[in-house]
């Protein structure tokens, strides 16, 4: 796979990780319901191996996402998704801690305020 076909699986597979995490989802059940072996969903998560189009419709689906959810902004840049992976890496830490989505928010606010002292140039 070429390098430009690698970061585009990369970012797509972790936005079907993102989503199925976000809704408890495993890779098993997430296999089932599309009526793939489990492999395939590891390999796309871990942007190894694409998939089809219609398979990622049908993926989206299951999801209850949007083909287009899953495929917007893909020229972001690559901190921008690193940061996107270590909040949704922060995300389910904190869920599967028992916290709701008002106390992840507060945490996460006040992780930014942290940041923000330490480094007042940050955004």
């Amino acid at each position: 796979m070429e390098d430009t076909a690698k970061r585009f699986w990369k970012v797509i597979g972790a936005r079907v990780r993102r989503v199925r995490r976000s809704q408890g989802l495993s890779v098993d059940r997430l296999a089932q319901q599309v009526g793939i072996v489990r492999q395939q969903i590891v390999r796309l998560e871990a942007g190894i191996g694409g998939t089809t189009l219609p398979r990622l419709k049908q993926i989206a689906d299951v999801l209850n996402v949007s083909l287009t959810d899953l495929l917007q902004d893909l020229d972001k840049t690559a901190q921008e998704n690193a940061e996107d992976a270590e909040r949704d890496r922060l995300n389910w830490s904190f869920r599967t801690r028992g916290l709701s989505e008002e106390e992840i928010a507060k945490v996460i606010d006040y992780i930014r305020l942290l940041e923000k002292a330490r480094d007042p140039d940050s955004p």
